[in-house]
């Protein structure tokens, strides 16, 4: 069954799968933000959701802002829940880990052309720690 035939049921169902993923592969004791391969791995190879369904789940859910995107000093791409994006899904505040944050803040300001909605998501999550 191809994306367009899918009832929009169905697409919200994988889009809650994925919050809900995102949300039980970060945080403490986990890091602040899940690298896509892992992410990948538990929702289309350990999971329930093909790679087609997680891909289109995961472009909704960041155009959506409710997950955001960042990648780090190294080149991997990661993701975390937004605000908006914790509150779809139950469980306590997944965020932590005040000194992987520090470095996330301190990996984007490093940057010639800083995310300034990477910092403020880090910085928003340290003042909650």
């Amino acid at each position: 069954m191809s994306d367009t035939e899918r009832t929009h049921k169905h697409r919200r169902a994988d889009y809650e799968q994925l919050l809900s993923t995102i949300r039980a592969n970060t945080g403490d004791p986990m890091p602040p933000l899940v690298d896509a391969t892992a992410l990948f791995t538990t929702t289309v190879a350990n999971g329930r959701l093909s790679h087609e369904h997680a891909t289109n789940a995961l472009r909704a859910a960041v155009e959506n802002g409710d997950v955001l995107r960042w990648t780090d000093g190294e080149g991997t791409i990661r993701y975390a829940l937004t605000s908006d994006g914790l509150d779809s899904v139950t469980g306590s505040n997944p965020y932590g880990d005040a000194e992987a944050l520090r470095e996330v803040i301190e990996t984007e300001a490093s940057r010639a052309n800083p995310d300034k909605d990477v910092i403020g998501w880090a910085n928003r999550r340290l003042a909650e720690i």
